[in-house]
């Protein structure tokens, strides 16, 4: 799992986040191999 260009200043914070991602899991691609996932998250500061 790797941060790939986040702006998030707050370096735990960002590993907090990674930690939570790296426990998604999604079923293996037909054929075997591997896959590469980028998923774009956008934090909003609460009211």
């Amino acid at each position: 799992m790797k941060d790939r260009g986040s702006t998030l200043w707050n370096n735990r914070a960002k590993a907090c986040i990674l930690r939570g991602v790296y426990n998604v899991s999604f079923p293996p691609p037909t054929g075997g191999g591997s896959v590469t996932v980028v998923y774009p998250l956008e934090l909003c500061p609460g009211d």
